[in-house]
């Protein structure tokens, strides 16, 4: 099956091709629009938990600026809309960052155990195997647990090294990245853990793909095994590898969203939808909805989520035929 063919397939698929339209809008304006923002927005202010539509007065250098509240305001008397576009960067960050982590572990593991069989292939699917029956937040915890405190110590000895060495630019960038060194702890866990299936799938393709014709042929004119896997194997992966890496976005986005609404992920300054979700969950009382801290989190990350699993279902059905 000729690349084109499945490419062409994939655009006459118009609800994938209307969420991968919707895909981009949101990720380019969680990228863009922050650098463009107020930052009057984002000031902590005694404007707390204004509904949609309200205006506020916010003081910004001893001079009094009016604010629209287009999506309300936070507990904090934030703008939601602000606090939502960025809470989109960081959850579209960590989807994709994590998933790109897990789809190189899960692809080596693949290619190698496929390839290979054997005792190699034993070996790896039981380590994987023993992962599997681990539950997976817990394994989440242990990892997070374990390297929580080490990895902020280490960024922080960096920083003072930075200061004692003169290095006046790295120390203001390491100054800045400490308060959220929790999305690369965030990345580092998910990607850690999200691999299993992929190896899996990886595995099962290159069982097929190595009694082919053109993998004997490639071993008859002397090709290595790391060769072969590299230049034969690898390329007539990709479309399977880039279908789950749709799939596992949206995977990786739910478990951060999980862990944050829990405390244990994303905390301020930064923001994500699921610390967005944990804030406006804890605002709701019996007296006072406050709707608005809810609703408008959870419909954006559900529409994020619906476009990724619409691609990658699109996808799917393009280039795998069966």
């Amino acid at each position: 099956m000729n690349n084109s063919t499945g490419w062409q397939r994939f655009l006459r698929n118009r609800v994938a091709v209307m969420a991968l339209a919707v895909l981009v809008l949101i990720t380019l304006v969680s990228v863009i629009v922050p650098a463009f923002m107020t930052p009057a927005l984002n000031q902590v202010s005694p404007n707390n938990f204004l509904p949609p539509g309200s205006h506020g007065d916010v003081k910004v250098s001893e001079e009094t600026t009016t604010l629209h509240y287009l999506l309300g305001s936070d507990v904090n008397g934030r703008d939601l809309l602000s606090r939502l576009i960025q809470g989109g960067r960081v959850s579209l960050l960590i989807g994709f960052c994590a998933a790109a982590l897990s789809l190189f572990i899960g692809t080596l593991v693949g290619l190698t155990a496929g390839y290979l069989g054997g005792k190699v292939d034993s070996l790896l699917m039981r380590g994987v195997d023993v992962l599997y029956s681990v539950p997976k937040l817990l394994f989440i915890l242990v990892i997070i647990s374990a390297l929580d405190r080490p990895f902020q110590d280490w960024l922080d000895h960096q920083r003072q090294a930075a200061e004692a060495a003169g290095h006046a630019t790295l120390k203001a960038w390491l100054d800045a990245a400490l308060p959220y060194y929790r999305i690369l702890l965030m990345i580092l866990c998910l990607g850690l853990i999200e691999w299993l299936t992929m190896a899996r799938i990886v595995r099962g393709q290159v069982l097929v793909l190595k009694e082919q014709q053109f993998i004997a042929a490639a071993r008859a004119i002397g090709r290595g095994p790391w060769s072969i896997m590299w230049k034969h194997l690898l390329p007539n992966l990709w479309t399977v590898i880039l279908t789950y890496l749709t799939l596992t976005v949206p995977i990786v986005i739910l478990d951060e969203s999980f862990l944050s609404f829990l405390g244990l992920g994303i905390e301020d300054p930064a923001a994500s939808w699921g610390s967005l979700l944990k804030d406006g969950a804890q605002a709701i009382n019996r007296l006072e909805s406050r709707w608005w801290l809810l609703i408008f989190p959870a419909a954006l990350m559900s529409l994020t989520l619906l476009a990724l699993n619409f691609i990658g279902d699109g996808l799917r059905d393009a280039f795998d035929v069966r």
